[in-house]
């Protein structure tokens, strides 16, 4: 089921019409990361501001105040980009996807992604700073630009710092290879010890052991049960690894020469450019899965799928792998870091 939020934190090739049509069909009143707009207005640049300065949102338009779609020309995208870049302190615009409604005519959903984190907060508008409440704007009072304005002061880099995207596999066709990826991670700032510091070998072989009694180990055991003549990879080092990159793979192997149906890569980086500290640890946990039908070859045949519920307490294991700290040790963590 779509929501603002999962709308909000895909990726780009994840907004489809169908998406925002599910959200529309739940009747979701405008609140505080969410507002509908029939066609362009001054007011939309206002929410932009608003939903910018407080926790982000959606904003979608060519939608009427009856929750159906009407469209918008396509040309709206550039009046939006536009009255951004005029009316906003400083210029900024959010994400703009485009959706067409029917082939070969002019009439577009817009969605706009309003990201806190890529915001240049605060974003004013006629010199003024809006918040985002309830379903509408107000001016922020004397505290809350105090607030806003502090945290532009003590801003550092790693609290922009986000995730990139995972890279889905194609064929040699080009088509994407797989059913699914689903990726979670971590970006650490580190602290002066732990400058230029390449990865130990022992915190590599802590990483795995907390991965291996992770939550996420113990969901991945039950995905591998349902498979047939399958026989299991536990985490360990696989790939490209190097002083300041660690790469661990779990996986279930049906045959060597085919592609694993359940594959987990965890991935802990930091920049080792020349004379530039690294001052940052990412970590990313990626979860592949080739489910919907297995290849075809002397040890699997026939079609074998995964029911959807399985994902929930998948989605839920990878949420505590990241956040338990009994389970998580990341490798150049400076000691008493926590999550």
């Amino acid at each position: 089921m779509s929501s603002p939020t999962s709308l909000l934190a895909c990726s780009a090739a994840d907004v489809t019409l169908e998406r925002v049509q599910d959200l529309l069909e739940q009747n979701l009143l405008e609140g505080r990361n969410l507002e509908y707009k029939e066609q362009f207005s001054s007011r939309l640049v206002e929410t932009v501001a608003a939903m910018a300065n407080t926790y982000g949102g959606i904003v979608l338009v060519g939608v009427d105040s009856t929750r159906h779609l009407v469209g918008v020309p396509e040309s709206t995208v550039d009046q939006i980009a536009n009255a951004c870049h005029e009316k906003l302190e400083p210029p900024w615009e959010p994400e703009i996807i485009s959706l067409p409604l029917a082939a070969g005519e002019d009439s577009f959903l817009l969605v706009l992604r309003v990201q806190t984190e890529r915001a240049p907060r605060p974003v004013l508008i006629d010199g003024k700073a809006f918040i985002r409440l309830t379903g509408r704007n107000a001016p922020a009072d004397r505290g809350q630009l105090a607030r806003l304005f502090a945290e532009a002061n003590q801003e550092t880099r790693w609290t922009r710092a986000i995730l990139p995207p995972p890279q889905l596999p194609t064929g040699s066709d080009g088509a994407v290879s797989v059913d699914f990826t689903v990726r979670t991670g971590l970006i650490v700032p580190l602290g002066e010890a732990a400058v230029r510091r390449p990865f130990s070998e022992r915190g590599i072989e802590l990483l795995i052991a907390a991965l291996k009694r992770s939550p996420l180990r113990s969901v991945l055991f039950a995905w591998a049960r349902q498979l047939p003549n399958g026989s299991l990879m536990d985490f360990r080092r696989q790939g490209f690894n190097r002083a300041h990159h660690a790469r661990l793979v779990w996986k279930v192997v049906i045959n060597n020469s085919l592609p694993s149906p359940i594959e987990v890569v965890v991935v802990a980086n930091m920049p080792d450019q020349y004379a530039t500290p690294a001052t940052l640890l990412q970590f990313t946990v990626d979860l592949t899965g080739r489910i919907r039908k297995l290849p075809q070859g002397p040890e699997v045949s026939g079609e074998w799928r995964l029911g959807l519920p399985m994902l929930y307490p998948t989605l839920d294991d990878l949420t505590a792998t990241l956040t338990d700290p009994s389970c998580c040790s990341c490798p150049g963590r400076p000691s008493g870091h926590q999550h």
